[in-house]
């Protein structure tokens, strides 16, 4: 099974649940928690307690303008582009990777194969 978070966060996550680092008995669940309630934990877990996740969040907004809170919510939103088959869209981004289902004929006119490239 692929984990939604990298390995060393998961020994993170499995850890604050009370496991081994490597127990993945948990991990369907774990894989389940929101960006935010991760970087909880793993502030936590890390010794970081006493809402220092938002503490953290909030310097991260003030040095760079990255609202990490509102990136989140961009996330859980359908990011497609405007190619599209039977009124469904074939090509997904996430993380600045690009996942295209569509035909070799659709890539070729899809503006985000001409971002990504």
């Amino acid at each position: 099974m692929k984990n939604k978070y990298p390995g060393y966060i998961m020994k993170y996550l499995r850890q604050r649940e009370g496991l081994d680092e490597n127990d993945t008995s948990m991990d369907n669940e774990l894989n389940k928690l929101s960006p935010n309630e991760v970087f909880t934990e793993v502030c936590i877990w890390n010794g970081l307690m006493g809402n220092y996740d938002e503490t953290i969040k909030g310097w991260i907004k003030s040095i760079y303008k990255i609202d990490l809170d509102n990136m989140e919510q961009e996330n859980n939103d359908e990011n497609i582009c405007e190619c599209s088959k039977d009124g469904k869209c074939n090509h997904f981004l996430s993380d600045s990777n690009l996942e295209c289902f569509g035909a070799d004929e659709e890539k070729a006119n899809c503006m985000c194969h001409l971002e990504l490239d």
